[in-house]
């Protein structure tokens, strides 16, 4: 089995402790029928700097696109085809390793 342990050091994905793979999951769910920067912070238990550096991720990669503006409140974000594709494999995933 291949050595893994400096991946996270070197990895330009390395946002914490918390595994990032599983905190996108959790961002690309809540994101599904669209939401706001501040109730995907509170619902992953993210800080500001975390958040925004996810969502800059996200919408690099063609997961999660910025939907609109509501009111004064801020931008919404929801979750793209390919960020749907990555949930459904993201499961599979899970399933198969169990």
């Amino acid at each position: 089995m291949a050595d893994t342990s400096n991946f996270l050091e070197s990895s330009p994905y390395d946002f914490g402790i918390r595994d990032w793979v599983k905190i996108i999951d959790s961002i690309l769910k809540i994101c599904k029928d669209g939401t706001l920067r501040t109730h995907i912070m509170y619902k992953c238990n993210l800080n500001t700097i975390q958040t925004r550096k996810y969502l800059d991720l996200l919408e690099s990669q063609g997961l999660l696109e910025i939907n609109g503006i509501e009111n004064r409140r801020g931008s919404i974000y929801k979750t793209t085809s390919k960020g749907m594709e990555y949930i459904r494999a993201f499961r599979q995933l899970e399933e198969t390793l169990r």
